[in-house]
């Protein structure tokens, strides 16, 4: 029960985080949003009582909002530079400098990957820019609850965690 609480406590916390960084927010990207991201994710704080919200109803009255400050799975052309990882990243990651057009204040560190279904995306290499089209899925992971590390003794993971993740999908390169 207690992974069940923290799980829908994190859900309902990016909820109020979504809902109060989008309130009056246009189509341009929100500089406030827009910020490099820590490498690792820490959980808020839990309430003594969360509000339960199902991933259907979540879905149904919130839009999901990225790294990047823009909805999920939003198609946008982008102008980046494939960097080094550090530790905690995935080992593919990009500064975002632009998005459609519209230079950022300063540059928005994100994994990427390549779309499985891209078809002729050259090899990209490190410290050079690219403007390419993309876009940022969110997905959960809910991780392993600290319980099952304890009851196995097991040594618990310092590392890593149950959170939302972002990621670039880049389905083509423009130039």
């Amino acid at each position: 029960m207690g992974k069940f609480l923290k799980l829908t406590a994190l859900v309902a916390a990016t909820c109020c985080l979504i809902l109060a960084a989008t309130v009056g927010q246009t189509q341009q990207p929100n500089p406030i949003i827009a910020q490099p991201m820590a490498a690792q994710f820490v959980p808020p704080k839990v309430e003594s009582n969360p509000r339960l919200i199902t991933p259907q109803e979540l879905q149904r009255q919130f839009t999901l909002v990225g790294a990047l400050g823009r909805p999920a799975n939003e198609i946008m052309t982008l102008d980046i530079e494939i960097v080094d990882f550090l530790k905690g990243e995935s080992g593919n990651v990009v500064h975002v400098w632009k998005i459609n057009g519209q230079a950022l204040q300063q540059p928005v560190r994100i994994d990427y990957s390549i779309w499985r279904h891209a078809i002729g995306v050259p090899k990209m290499v490190k410290n050079q820019l690219y403007e390419v089209r993309a876009f940022e899925d969110i997905r959960y992971d809910s991780g392993l609850p600290t319980e099952a590390y304890v009851e196995n003794n097991v040594p618990v993971p310092q590392a890593g965690g149950w959170g939302f993740r972002s990621n670039l999908n880049i389905i083509r390169v423009l130039r």
